[in-house]
């Protein structure tokens, strides 16, 4: 029963977002929030792999006359998305290997770092400045 329920989450929230009215948006944007919508309550709720879930417009774009397949196959083909892909299966990677908590364990025992919680502080705003001064969220793949 709450499998049942997960499952038919997502397209309860999209009727209810595609009925919901919205004063200036068309139907076509009413539409697009809608598939939104399913996605995220499949992504909070998990009654499907998040990569399925992640497919939704793929298969109701073109359902719906948004856009044709060959347009919304190209919005999964940005070179940004690959990029932020790698991004996000390198930090599971290295949450599920244990390799940032032994990264964080090694930093917090460095002596310069240990011995002060304003040092502490300073390395953590010190790594965190050096790591967005060279890996940008939004930078396109080259």
């Amino acid at each position: 029963m709450n499998f049942l329920l997960r499952i038919f989450s997502g397209p309860i929230v999209f009727l209810l977002l595609c009925l919901l009215p919205i004063d200036g948006l068309p139907v076509e944007g009413r539409l697009v929030i809608a598939c939104f919508g399913w996605m995220i309550t499949w992504w909070v709720t998990q009654p499907v792999p998040w990569s399925i879930a992640s497919l939704i417009p793929l298969i109701l774009f073109p359902v719906l006359g948004l856009l044709g397949l060959t347009e919304t196959v190209r919005l999964y083909g940005q070179s940004i998305f690959f990029w932020i892909w790698g991004a996000v299966l390198m930090g599971y990677a290295m949450q599920r290997q244990g390799l940032a908590q032994r990264f964080s364990l090694w930093f917090l025992s460095l002596p310069l770092v240990s011995g002060s919680t304003r040092r502490m502080l300073f390395g953590f705003m010190l790594v965190a400045g050096l790591l967005s001064s060279h890996v940008s969220d939004a930078a396109p793949w080259p």
